[in-house]
């Protein structure tokens, strides 16, 4: 035996060389013995290449024969006999003396054992049996094409091959029997289904830079090598599979998994078929953690094959425990498949409850939800602790589902905790904490707190970038939410391009109509509607309205938000007629799926109560501007920027019943709110600001409203364009503060430049038109010059009856005005005509 042989000592100065040994075995082939790292390593003709764990050799007068189960039986001359012990002496390979056979026996064979021997000196005589530096020995070359026919572990019908990813994205070393990914890509054994009893595999993780997962499949699962399906095992309800890269079980989708692997671990993976169970180990440890057993499925009872997806990594895989030596730990045993203590009935009970909540969510059934998410968390907790992953994913999807809601302080609260949790337990530069962060700059978001939130988000978006790259779905998720802070910033220039691309990567990966697609495509809407795009915007919209009811229904939550921001912009295109009677539905159908104090029903009422404003229905609308108050206060606190608006609503209304020294304070603190929560240059502090200054205007205080309008137009100009609506509205208003102080002369270029602006931005018969025109015309006849002002005037009340109707106010003022100016003119049965219609429609 080995050990009765020298010393090892020479081992050290060997170990770094490679000897070879080539000889004619029984079977007719050409067969080669190889020592490299301490290893005996037998390659066939054939191109098969296994190490050899244990070697028989006996010994007779003529040489030797060596045999073992791989590779059959062979006999050598006494000279190359003992070069193979001179090579085994320098392995971990045990070579076993096999008493010489029976006289008679060897007497029958002698003559053909002599032939072989013959034989065998004759072919090999001209061999170079010196050793050979390591760089020098020829190893199984490295194949680069797709996986088919002979690229697999080939062992008595075991074969491994490609089933998906890009062709060329594996390499396989026949000797090691070593896989690398380059690329994402999956392999397989579709050929040697387990039908019944315990199938099991073991898999040495050499290295790891992205993600390997590795389980069982079913005969379903579907085989694609064109590459252009990007789905690995566990995408699909026909495979199971673990992640401990990135701590995750797959099976149709993604569940959190409290275990984790790194380089030098050897995984076991065991299918049940019996009992329908998959078991992973690692080490050989079957119990730590949620180790053990990992799915129950009767699916699994139908039959399995071993299946592993994997990405930027290199593992050697060990399927039967012969062929390529023994297996280093072995497969589970009974107890594993009985055991019960946070095995997989407690994880497939909180993954059907993580299932059915996030039906439930997808439904926009955020109500049903909610003590499903908050079951699931509770159960987690106390069966796999506070700390745990799958309790940190299910304390964060039952936050979620509070925020969907529109509990927006409760979910800010969980979703605080959960980081600072993570934070302890992964690591600050976990890559899960990735989507710890996202979810807690989205709860700040909820709460108005974008300034937080915009740091976080713009962390997470890089971060994710880096990580995961520009495609990936977590990444376009990011992307959305940062654009979307942006926005809430009043960015909107820097948002649009960012979800212009964010819709147009989700279209690509996605498709059109998927979900993540018809968000992006509502956001990038919304902001040009901010940006005073409103026909561009529209159609978007539109889309977006008539894909969303397709795809959800009619009363889905995302179909009645795509449904308020159309009817929303209808209003700010001035089609005040169609907007009202959406948005009316829209109100009606929130208050009863969403409940009154639901975050989109306040939006509805506030959009609702706005363009009854607009259509001069005031007393339709301020009791939905006081009940819109009053539950935006009490939901979302004093300052959150829905309540400011609320607030401002109201004191719009003040305003137009001519109460302006009641609406001033209260616009006075939508301001200095702003201010605090926001910043000077935000679009919605300007507005306050804008608002403000001209209720400070009406109460005649025009030297303190000039200088706060004229703050308001520079930096409206700077942050939002001179073309921009509000800039407009801002222009127009320090025109008419300069005309309140009898400065006409200069407010003149003032009124003539936005209504030209106007006309070109929004249209010649948008309200904001008719109101720039009926502000020009007044102060040209302010300056006396009548006869350029009646034809304005004139058309502003064609206009006006035509776009609002004879009885709005902004119609009655227009033909008080054009009444005014045919006095001035001399056209006095016409201006008496206009006095009449007048004094019968004021109140």
């Amino acid at each position: 035996s080995r050990s009765s042989r020298s010393s090892r000592s020479s081992r050290s100065s060997i170990s770094n060389t490679g000897y070879h040994l080539q000889y004619f075995g029984s079977d007719g082939r050409e067969h080669t013995l190889q020592v490299k790292h301490g290893q005996l390593w037998h390659k066939s003709e054939g191109g098969i290449t296994s190490q050899v764990g244990k070697l028989s050799i006996e010994r007779s007068a003529s040489g030797a024969e060596i045999r073992d189960k791989t590779f059959g039986p062979a006999s050598l001359s006494q000279k190359k006999a003992r070069q193979l012990e001179a090579m085994v002496l320098h392995t971990s390979t045990i070579l076993e003396e096999v008493s010489p056979r029976k006289p008679a026996q060897e007497k029958v064979e002698e003559k053909e054992e002599k032939q072989q021997a013959e034989h065998v000196e004759a072919c090999l005589r001209s061999l170079n049996l010196e050793p050979e530096v390591e760089a020098k020995v020829e190893t199984a070359p490295w194949k680069t094409e797709a996986m088919d026919d002979q690229m697999d572990g080939d062992v008595d019908g075991l074969i491994l091959r490609q089933l998906r990813g890009k062709p060329g994205s594996i390499s396989f070393e026949e000797r090691d029997h070593e896989f690398e990914f380059r690329s994402y890509a999956t392999v397989g054994m579709p050929d040697s289904i387990t039908t019944c009893g315990v199938v099991y595999y073991e898999v040495e993780l050499l290295y790891i830079q992205g993600h390997s997962q590795f389980g069982f499949a079913t005969s379903e699962f579907k085989v694609d090598t064109s590459g252009c399906d990007e789905d690995g095992a566990g995408d699909d309800d026909k495979s199971w599979v673990v992640d401990g890269s990135r701590r995750r079980r797959w099976h149709n989708g993604e569940k959190m998994w409290g275990c984790s692997w790194t380089m030098g671990d050897v995984i076991g993976v065991a299918a049940n078929v019996d009992l329908g169970k998959i078991a992973v180990s690692k080490n050989g440890d079957w119990f730590s953690g949620q180790l053990g057993v990992v799915f129950w499925s009767e699916k699994i009872k139908a039959g399995v094959y071993a299946c592993l997806s994997a990405k930027e990594s290199r593992f050697r895989v060990n399927l039967d425990g012969d062929t390529h030596g023994s297996f280093r730990h072995g497969p589970p045993l009974e107890e594993v498949w009985n055991r019960e203590a946070v095995g997989a009935k407690h994880l497939d009970l909180m993954t059907a409850l993580g299932d059915y909540a996030s039906t439930l969510m997808q439904q926009g059934r955020y109500s049903a939800a909610e003590p499903v998410t908050k079951e699931r968390f509770e159960i987690s907790r106390n069966i796999l602790g506070a700390q745990h992953p799958d309790t940190l994913t299910a304390l964060g999807d039952y936050a979620s589902t509070l925020l969907s809601l529109g509990r927006k302080i409760e979910a800010e609260l969980l979703q605080r905790e959960r980081l600072e949790i993570c934070r302890d337990v992964f690591g600050a530069e976990h890559p899960d904490m990735l989507r710890v962060l996202s979810d807690y700059a989205t709860s700040l978001s909820g709460l108005g707190r974008f300034k937080e939130a915009e740091v976080l988000e713009r962390q997470c978006l890089e971060k994710s970038r880096k990580v995961l790259g520009e495609e990936h779905p977590n990444t376009l998720v990011a992307l959305a939410a940062y654009a979307s802070t942006l926005t809430s910033l009043g960015r909107y220039i820097e948002a649009e391009p960012l979800q212009k691309k964010c819709l147009e990567t989700s279209r690509q990966v996605h498709g059109t109509e998927h979900p993540a697609s018809l968000a992006a495509l509502g956001s990038y809407a919304e902001t040009l509607s901010n940006r005073g795009q409103y026909s561009e915007a529209e159609p978007l919209e539109k889309d977006c309205l008539e894909m969303s009811r397709k795809v959800f229904g009619a009363e889905h939550p995302s179909a009645l938000k795509a449904l308020g921001n159309y009817a929303r912009t209808l209003s700010d295109l001035g089609r005040y007629s169609e907007a009202e009677p959406l948005e009316e539905k829209n109100l009606e159908v929130s208050l009863r799926v969403n409940g009154a104090e639901h975050p989109d029903t306040l939006r509805a009422l506030y959009n609702y109560a706005q363009t009854l404003s607009r259509l001069g229905r005031y007393s339709e609308a301020e009791p939905l501007q006081i009940k819109h108050l009053q539950l935006s206060s009490k939901s979302l606190g004093t300052w959150h920027p829905d309540t400011l608006l609320a607030l401002g609503s109201y004191a719009s209304a003040l305003s137009s019943r001519g109460l302006s020294d009641e609406a001033e304070p209260l616009r006075m603190e939508c301001l200095n709110a702003s201010l605090n929560t926001l910043d000077a240059e935000h679009p919605a502090t300007l507005a306050w600001l804008g608002n403000y200054a001209s209720t400070v205007s009406s109460l005649g205080r025009y030297s303190e409203a000039e200088s706060l309008e004229q703050t308001c137009l520079e930096h409206s100009t700077r942050v939002l364009g001179a073309e921009h609506p509000a800039t407009l509205v801002a222009l127009g208003n320090y025109g008419r503060t300069l005309s309140g102080q009898g400065r006409d002369a200069e407010a003149e270029p003032l009124q003539l430049q936005r209504l030209e602006i106007s006309r070109k931005v929004l249209g010649p018969r948008h309200p904001d038109t008719l109101l720039a025109m009926y502000n020009y015309s007044q102060t040209l006849e302010n300056l006396g010059r009548s006869a350029e002002a009646e034809p304005v005037a004139r058309d502003c009340l064609v206009w006006y009856r035509e776009a609002l109707g004879p009885q709005h106010p902004d119609t009655v003022d227009a033909a008080a005005l054009l009444a005014g100016i045919l006095r001035g003119l001399g056209s006095n049965e016409e201006a008496a005509g206009l006095e009449e219609e007048c004094a019968a429609l004021r109140p």
